[in-house]
């Protein structure tokens, strides 16, 4: 476990190698770009991390989920990784059904504690609740700043 506390980013906790293969996998899956791939799956890792050290019921945001999901489909390196750095295996467990929107604040509440908890670099943007177009650019992903640029929404260009 001292990994974790001289790591300062989840994408620190694993290999680099295999991180270029998870945002991959992320960017061709779900249509995001590398670099936001690349944050997904960071943020992916320090979720994994605040849920080896937490029993409280967290989630991860939409995007952050696609992060984990691209991890747990890597079955072998996603079993060492739990064993060598969290110590322990985290499960998934999907809902089944959509909780009230009072559960899912107060879930969304204790994520973003145990998150920050981790002493672990968090990305705020990826810890909205919703999700964003996957064609959206704008400054953080290198756009100007106007919006969406394929004209679904917020678009200059409608």
């Amino acid at each position: 476990m001292t990994t974790v506390q001289t790591a300062t980013r989840g994408r620190d906790l694993i290999d680099h190698e295999l991180f270029d293969r998870l945002a991959a996998d992320v960017a061709r899956d779900h249509g995001h770009r590398l670099d936001t791939a690349g944050r997904i799956v960071d943020q992916a890792v320090v979720y994994l991390v605040a849920c080896s050290r937490t029993y409280e019921p967290i989630g991860p945001s939409p995007l952050v989920d696609h992060g984990w999901h691209a991890f747990i489909l890597r079955t072998a390196d996603y079993r060492s990784f739990c064993e060598t750095v969290l110590g322990r295996f985290v499960d998934h467990y999907p809902n089944d059904t959509r909780p009230p929107a009072t559960e899912r604040a107060r879930t969304a509440a204790r994520t973003l504690d145990a998150v920050y908890a981790t002493g672990l670099a968090v990305d705020a943007d990826m810890w909205a609740q919703e999700v964003p177009c996957s064609s959206c650019t704008d400054t953080k992903d290198g756009g100007d700043g106007d919006g969406c640029h394929k004209g679904c929404h917020g678009s200059k260009s409608k």
